[in-house]
């Protein structure tokens, strides 16, 4: 946000969204002051919107009317399954957006919805020599204007946006600033500059946030106090922290098949800058984090597969703990011996469950687990 609007920049009272049109997707973001309210990629890129629907030029009546109708489906279906708000104005970045704002020769405050309108019904009537010879236009940009200014202006009447002001930079700015923070926060995963994103999903999905941050301090206090014996990098945490956040995702659907559901529901959110075999990484934890032998690994190479048993196992122990709402839970302390581990917890737990999940926590790390439970 800082980067499109301008890290100073007052941003608006009421929602607006952000939109990046580029060759081949568009990403819309809705937003409030500085915080992301929903946000998702449409495959509607400039290019591929060229080819399929205004092969002439000018282009016939019906390709227009046909391209109208693809941008608003795909959209509009978003807009109303997550319910997201009507905004009043409209931030644009990319190449296509300061582009039409050369065309349209835009003021500081940007250019009205209306201005938008005008120049698309100019240009659907057009050849690409006449289009040349707009005053400001690009040569570069002339093959793909017409798609990219009709997609923004479906874009905002879909949303109902009455102003659109260009921006000097583009999504690439955006990832480039998150790489840039990962690095100064020598953080892992860009997992970790989102981890409200999958509170807010899991949320979404039934669960309690009070208790799903309660369950992630837990998990991540779990990790640190047990590298002795997992060994692994503190890269891996996260990985273990998104599975105990996103676990259960599946029990609105249906509680006797939570964790195929589960599974499913997590490998096809769409999670911002999570690489592919990440968000596979955690849903195949929550897949097999009640039992099972997990056999669908074929995905992870050597090492991520031996991370994956060790932090299944940890997160089965957590899931026998974690009995929801009102139970608390809290690693007061862990005791290491020899072939042992002792953890003392304040919660209640589920005895005759947690017996079950210590199997693999032995089977992986060699050691007999005992939980010490006391409620407070």
């Amino acid at each position: 946000i800082s980067l499109c609007i301008g890290a100073n920049e007052k941003l608006p009272s009421t929602e607006y969204a952000l939109v990046d049109i580029g060759g081949g997707s568009t990403e819309i973001s809705i937003c409030r002051g500085r915080k992301i309210l929903h946000a998702h990629s449409f495959p509607l890129g400039t290019a591929r919107l060229q080819q399929v629907f205004l092969q002439k030029s000018p282009p016939k009546t019906l390709a227009l009317e046909s391209l109208r109708a693809h941008i608003r489906r795909l959209v509009g279906q978003k807009i109303q399954t997550e319910r997201w708000p009507q905004v009043p104005m409209l931030y644009g970045s990319s190449g296509t957006v300061r582009a039409l704002g050369k065309l349209i020769k835009k003021k500081n405050g940007g250019f009205a919805l209306s201005s938008v309108s005008q120049l698309v019904k100019r240009m659907s009537r057009m050849t690409t020599t006449q289009l040349l010879d707009i005053p400001g236009m690009e040569a570069k940009r002339v093959d793909m204007i017409l798609a990219g200014t009709l997609l923004l202006e479906e874009v905002a009447l879909q949303l109902q946006a009455k102003r659109i002001i260009p921006t000097a930079f583009s999504l690439r700015d955006g990832i480039l600033q998150e790489q840039r923070l990962l690095a100064r926060k020598h953080k892992s995963s860009l997992i970790e500059l989102h981890l409200d994103d999958l509170f807010r999903v899991a949320v979404r999905f039934g669960r309690e946030e009070a208790q799903l941050r309660a369950v992630a301090k837990f998990a991540d206090r779990l990790f640190l106090k047990l590298r002795a014996i997992h060994r692994l990098g503190p890269e891996w945490k996260i990985y273990f922290v998104a599975a105990a956040i996103l676990r259960n995702s599946g029990e609105l659907i249906g509680f006797s098949a939570k964790e195929e559901h589960s599974y499913y529901i997590v490998k096809n959110l769409d999670l911002p800058s999570v690489q592919v075999w990440e968000q596979e990484f955690i849903a195949l934890l929550c897949r097999y984090q009640s039992g099972g032998k997990a056999k669908a690994l074929a995905s992870l190479d050597a090492k991520r597969r031996a991370a994956f048993r060790k932090i299944l196992a940890l997160l089965r122990v957590l899931d026998a703990l974690d009995l929801g709402p009102g139970n608390k839970l809290e690693l007061k302390g862990v005791r290491l011996a020899k072939g042992k581990v002792e953890l003392r917890i304040d919660g209640a737990g589920e005895s005759r469950l947690l017996e079950r999940r210590k199997k693999l926590f032995a089977e992986v790390f060699h050691r007999e687990l005992s939980v010490v439970l006391k409620r407070s």
